[in-house]
């Protein structure tokens, strides 16, 4: 089937996937580590048999804060503080 002709889900098929495709409570206590959950033991052994140079390669990517030809719209970073009322959220 090519992209053009992909069927619209319907709005019942979309409310389900907040319900069926959703990883809230799904590792119980351990839920604050999220989907890190997955990897136990026996997949980090599985892990370190993929491993052929000792080489580390950095997955960080600049943050381009300077405008310039290249960079017109340069990145840049806001915090906003709301007090809430006893100290909640």
């Amino acid at each position: 089937m090519a992209t053009s002709e992909r069927r619209v889900p319907t709005m019942e098929e979309v409310r389900g996937y907040l319900t069926q495709r959703r990883n809230w409570g799904r590792w119980g206590d351990k839920g604050s580590a999220g989907a890190i959950n997955m990897i136990d033991d026996e997949k980090r052994l599985k892990a370190t048999q993929l491993v052929s140079k000792g080489r580390a390669v950095s997955l960080s990517r600049p943050f381009p804060v300077e405008p310039g030809p290249e960079n017109p719209r340069p990145a840049q970073q806001f915090l906003t503080v709301w007090e809430r009322p006893n100290n909640s959220g």
